[in-house]
């Protein structure tokens, strides 16, 4: 079967259709070059390899005829009435098998390269400059020329159409790949390069493809950048160890902090605990020294607000509170700069506890947060004996 030459001329035209009696399989050429075949026929299911299964079996009885006399193929159509004409097979100038209502093939789709449908690929020519594999490798990179590129040639040209870049860069003995760039978000067609051309590979850079036969190594980066990529690498490097080092120093700090502040905690539960002595704000009406939790101090200062301060001397600032029982306390924040130890603050607190006098304010006892120390007061109303010895109504009876 012969298609004809165009449209409206019926004479003999590019493709043509036979039977394979070796391969025992459809045959269409164009111009003598093999373009696509329908695949063994299968005597079992009657059908053909590259042509629908399911649709041929709705449509025909497919019969091969081989012996050693003759070997040929035929077809009839299926609940076919005798009085009717068979359905009649038509292969087109354009290269498309049919019979009016199903395609068998499209081979003007088979661009020499793809392999899918029953095209068949074809073989580069044999004068070629360079051996590549049968793949197109799609990868993110440019092209980009050679120094010692020759110049007889173009290292690049456009095609007219994209559908059969892959075929025309693969029949090209000078072709290395090609790529799809854009104007205006609009497909200018291929752009093919030449293998006086290098692919180097960039994930930022747009799609492009390569024959992997020839396809050139990413871009060695040059041996400046070498040495900025090993400065930053040694300034992160000793930012690690910097960092490393300061959290290693501050959680010794913190460990070391820690045990100083639980051996002053525990020596003055140790010596609460051998005096009998109350924990917060229990039993203060039985003069003694009470241990009293941080909460409850902050709770009573509202915080150590500026509104409750009531002075501050060389020991720290002193601060009005009201317990949640009722009394009113001072609370003395005994300054971290004082310099005074654990033995010292116990013999102050003992000191102060047992000099009682009507004259002399009331211990009622401390409290110990972290490193912090306080001592708690009874508050006085009438603030305290500076004032009235050298307050500014009195101060002109003892000048």
């Amino acid at each position: 079967m012969s298609s004809w030459a165009t449209y409206n001329n019926p004479m003999s035209g590019p493709f043509t259709l036979d039977w394979d009696p070796n391969g025992h399989q459809l045959q269409i050429r164009r111009q003598g070059v093999l373009y696509w075949t329908s695949g063994v026929f299968t005597s079992s299911s009657k059908t053909f390899e590259f042509i629908s299964a399911e649709e041929s079996k709705l449509r025909y009885n497919f019969s091969v005829v081989s012996n050693e006399n003759e070997d040929y193929f035929t077809y009839t159509a299926v609940d076919h009435d005798q009085s009717d004409q068979e359905p009649q097979w038509v292969l087109t100038f354009m290269g498309t098998f049919h019979d009016g209502s199903f395609n068998f093939a499209e081979a003007e789709n088979c661009d020499g390269y793809n392999t899918g449908g029953g095209c068949v690929r074809r073989d580069r020519p044999s004068d070629c400059m360079a051996k590549f594999n049968d793949e197109f490798e799609l990868k993110n990179g440019y092209f980009k020329i050679n120094n010692s590129s020759n110049s007889s040639r173009s290292p690049s040209w456009f095609g007219t159409s994209s559908s059969d870049c892959m075929d025309t860069c693969w029949q090209n003995c000078d072709c290395l790949g090609f790529d799809v760039p854009l104007a205006n978000g609009t497909s200018t067609g291929c752009r093919f390069w030449s293998v006086d051309c290098q692919f180097f590979e960039d994930l930022t850079a747009s799609n492009s493809y390569v024959l992997s036969g020839h396809a050139t190594p990413a871009k060695p980066p040059s041996a400046k950048k070498n040495g900025h990529k090993w400065l930053w690498v040694g300034i992160a490097i000793a930012a690690a160890v910097l960092v490393v080092v300061f959290c290693i120093c501050l959680l010794r700090r913190r460990i070391v902090s820690g045990k100083n502040r639980a051996n002053i905690r525990n020596k003055m539960l140790s010596f609460m605990k051998h005096s009998n002595r109350p924990t917060d704000e229990e039993n203060m009406g039985q003069h003694d020294l009470n241990i009293f939790t941080y909460e409850s101090v902050l709770a009573a200062t509202s915080n150590f607000s500026q509104e409750n301060k009531l002075g501050e001397g060389g020991f720290g600032p002193v601060y009005k509170g009201k317990l949640v029982n009722g009394p009113e306390i001072a609370v003395k924040r005994l300054s971290k700069c004082s310099g005074q130890g654990t033995s010292e603050f116990k013999n102050e607190l003992i000191l102060i506890h047992e000099l009682r006098h009507r004259n002399l304010v009331q211990l009622f006892g401390f409290c110990i947060h972290e490193e912090e120390r306080m001592l708690i007061y009874e508050y006085m109303l009438n603030k305290s004996l500076d004032y009235f010895l050298f307050g500014w109504e009195l101060r002109p009876l003892y000048s």
